[in-house]
């Protein structure tokens, strides 16, 4: 509920793609080959510069991801490619 709260008109991909990232556990946590970490419902990327604490509530982590899709799109989140959504 509190994607489509954030996301709106674009929660039904948010949701697809946060499924595929981290299954939506909010404590899912991945080290990435290159050493940065992934955290979260929405599996932000440790080079944002907010902690895997912080980005194990919820409400921060879809509040970053809204933030970062704002700015760049589905481009960050490697599912976007896999689910079709984006190219």
């Amino acid at each position: 509920e509190k994607i489509r709260v954030v996301f709106g008109a674009d929660a039904d991909n948010a949701i697809r793609i946060f499924k595929c990232e981290s299954g939506l556990r909010p404590e899912a946590e991945n080290k990435n080959t290159n050493g940065s970490i992934d955290a979260g419902i929405a599996q932000i990327n440790s080079v944002h510069g907010v902690k895997a604490k912080w980005l194990k509530n919820p409400d921060v982590s879809i509040a970053i991801a809204k933030q970062i899709y704002d700015q760049q799109g589905w481009s960050p989140w490697v599912c976007a490619r896999k689910l079709g959504i984006i190219n």
